[in-house]
């Protein structure tokens, strides 16, 4: 176990066999709360992100980003040694954490409900692409799968062509990673009451859908007749300026007539066809392709300060590339510069919570960097 851990999850122990991005990204999270996470990766390519994308030494930004804080142990599941370890290993272990498909783990000797029967305190977590029971159980899922067969890819669509688009990042596999981590610390805070482990399952298809529920699918959560509006999800739309883009949102009524302020719109603060929420949606379209119109004259400075002035919630978008000096000046301090052992220089965000206790989060590892220190504390 790490000495002098810090955080909320200090000696907790989590062996980590998953890869790509849900899993890891989980883990992270974990790791980042003081957890210590033992990363088991096979030889010799180990996880594949260590390849996926721009990189240094071998090593891809891509995985050093989804694995910071965590140990890293090499073990090949095909050699008997290795699997012996591997099970060693377990019988230290709070929480497993595996994102295979559900034939992989029994193929090797390692069947959920039995481990948690021969270790009554562990957790066993699975994170899927479909539910075990389901017929697609055994279907290769990434993101861009999931995004399509839940509604984000037809939610994404254009508003003037109907072209359906996916979200541009991998969305699903980040929620799934975040839906496995909270459950994953439900169900310690469960043993801490109860003494128990439990098997866990977390398929991508159900962390997408119920992601995507609350706002995009009015329209489907209501049966039978009811007052059927645009969902809220056709809000996120950028308004373009005459040098850029802005985002803007007007949820309640004070924000609503400060933007006909912003635009010269004065008369129609009151007027009853846009005075609640739902009388906007009804009747609103028109209207916001007037004020669009005016918009896309003024310059992206000159619409943030109108909007800003009255009191309209906006953004002027930030590129990427800007991200760091834009971060800076809102939070500064929260984008760190850190030099790693192997990609070399690299900025990155401190985890997301702070926590009362900060924890000291180690640099991602390299394949089986702290395999002879495992080993080491499993003899011990």
């Amino acid at each position: 176990m790490t000495e002098g851990a810090t955080g909320p999850l200090a000696g907790v122990r989590i062996v980590d066999l998953t890869m790509n991005l849900s899993g890891p990204f989980a883990t992270m999270v974990l790791a980042q709360q003081g957890a210590d996470v033992i990363k088991v990766e096979r030889p010799p390519a180990g996880d594949i992100l260590r390849h996926v994308g721009s990189g240094r030494g071998g090593t891809s930004a891509y995985f050093v980003n989804t694995n910071w804080g965590k140990r890293s142990i090499a073990l090949d599941f095909k050699d008997a040694d290795d699997l012996a370890t591997l099970r060693k290993l377990i019988a230290t272990a709070d929480v497993l954490v595996e994102n295979f498909r559900p034939t992989v783990m029994p193929a090797i000797g390692l069947v959920a409900e039995e481990l948690v029967a021969e270790h009554p305190r562990l957790i066993y977590a699975a994170l899927r692409g479909f539910p075990s029971d389901s017929e697609l159980a055994d279907a290769p899922a990434y993101d861009h799968v999931i995004q399509a067969m839940t509604g984000f890819g037809a939610n994404q669509a254009d508003l003037r062509t109907g072209v359906p688009v996916l979200v541009q990042q991998a969305v699903v596999d980040k929620v799934t990673g975040l839906t496995a981590a909270q459950a994953i610390s439900a169900a310690l805070f469960e043993r801490e009451r109860t003494g128990r482990g439990q098997v866990i399952e977390v398929p991508m298809l159900h962390a997408g859908l119920s992601f995507l529920w609350p706002d995009v699918t009015t329209n489907v959560s209501l049966q039978g007749d009811f007052d059927r509006l645009p969902p809220q999800s056709r809000t996120f739309r950028l308004t373009p300026t005459a040098d850029g883009y802005v985002a803007m949102i007007t949820v309640t009524t004070p924000q609503w007539n400060g933007l006909l302020r912003a635009v010269g719109r004065d008369e129609l603060v009151g007027h009853p066809d846009y005075d609640t929420p739902q009388q906007r949606g009804r009747n609103g379209g028109p209207l916001m392709k007037e004020i669009g119109a005016q918009l896309a004259a003024l310059t992206t400075a000159e619409v943030t300060a109108r909007l800003t002035e009255q009191g309209v919630p906006n953004a002027a978008v930030t590129e990427i590339d800007d991200l760091p000096s834009v971060i800076e000046q809102i939070s500064p301090g929260y984008l760190v510069r850190e030099v790693h052992p192997v990609v070399g220089e690299m900025l990155h965000p401190r985890p997301a919570v702070t926590f009362r206790e900060p924890v000291a989060v180690r640099p991602a590892p390299d394949l089986g960097e702290h395999t002879d220190e495992i080993k080491a504390e499993l003899e011990g």
